[in-house]
């Protein structure tokens, strides 16, 4: 995390249980993800996916749009064995009214049960 951003933005995390991706192409390096997979299996996909070089883009993108050019810093994901999250800097200014957008967007495209997003106070 960069300190300099903590006086003008808030760090948000948005988890998607791994549903989610029947709607949102995850990437091509995602897709042979598997629950069973072993630490070795599952660090060489974390590279895997590094190196092509975006994670669920779609959905990426399409979160990035909701948010807004200027009121944002993307920072990275990770995944587990039901759920992966993408983490941005929001800008404190638009914070509240952009997650109310993400959230109406989620009802709209019916994924709202497979996302969660612990708001925070600003």
């Amino acid at each position: 995390m960069k300190n300099d951003r903590k006086d003008t933005h808030i760090y948000q995390a948005f988890y998607f249980h791994n549903q989610v991706k029947s709607h949102f192409y995850a990437g091509d390096a995602f897709l042979s993800y598997r629950k069973d997979m072993t630490p070795d299996e599952l660090i060489e996909l974390g590279y895997e996916i590094m190196e092509e070089g975006e994670f669920v883009p779609e959905l990426t993108r399409k979160i990035e749009s909701l948010l807004g050019k200027g009121n944002f810093v993307y920072d990275y994901w990770e995944f587990g064995p039901d759920y992966f999250s993408l983490y941005w800097w929001i800008h404190k200014e638009v914070y509240h009214k952009k997650l109310v957008l993400i959230r109406q967007w989620a009802e709209y495209e019916g994924i709202s049960e497979w996302m969660e997003i612990n708001e925070k106070e600003v």
